[in-house]
């Protein structure tokens, strides 16, 4: 009948009327919710943009409102900040650059006052080494004439001699002696320094 088919209609009606304010209602709901968690980062950005800024840290409301004219001054603050440090960075360089070279040349100049000193110290060595040779031959040689003869003469092999002159040729021959040994003492001290000393092993008690 036509009283059932306007009830059927008003009942429909009224169930899609209600399914759509519930429909409308879980939209509404999502889109405050997707909102909120699309402008929270956004919010939270700003605020520890200006946190940064101003290195004191602060608790903002969540219900404030966020103002992207700020998020963008903020983020040209940083953009200059950075700017500046990269400046300085580039300063440091040079001056390190600089540093390295002028140490570089110190130590090229070090370098070559080394090689000269040792040039010298090589070329006294060498002296040190005539030096010692020629001592060796020039000095040991006639003090061991010296020492040899004195003993020919004090032995009387030569002829007899008296005393006053034995006691003389033996304080020549002990005077020889001594100063040979000093020279001996000398020479065996260069060849220490010099790493040249000849050790000769024996058995002793």
């Amino acid at each position: 009948s036509t009283t059932s088919i306007q009830n059927n209609v008003a009942a429909i009606a009224l169930k899609f009327s209600i399914s759509l304010m519930i429909a409308l209602c879980f939209i509404a709901i999502f889109i405050t919710v997707f909102i909120h968690k699309l402008l929270s980062p956004i919010t939270s950005l700003s605020e520890s943009l200006k946190d940064i800024e101003a290195q004191q840290p602060s608790e903002i409301p969540l219900s404030s409102v966020l103002e992207f004219d700020e998020i963008i001054h903020q983020i040209n603050l940083i953009l200059s900040q950075s700017q500046h440090s990269s400046e300085q960075l580039e300063d440091t360089d040079r001056k390190i650059e600089i540093k390295v070279l002028e140490r570089t040349g110190e130590l090229e100049l070090k370098s070559v006052q080394l090689e000269e000193s040792l040039e010298k110290a090589k070329e006294a060595d060498r002296l040190k080494s005539e030096f010692l040779a020629n001592m060796s031959h020039e000095l040991r040689t006639p003090l061991n004439a010296i020492i040899g003869f004195s003993e020919v003469l004090i032995q009387g092999l030569d002829g007899q001699i008296n005393e006053a002159q034995q006691n003389d040729i033996q304080l020549i021959n002990l005077s020889g002696i001594h100063l040979l040994t000093l020279i001996n003492t000398i020479l065996d001290m260069a060849k220490i320094e010099s790493g040249k000393m000849e050790l000769h092993y024996t058995s002793i008690n």
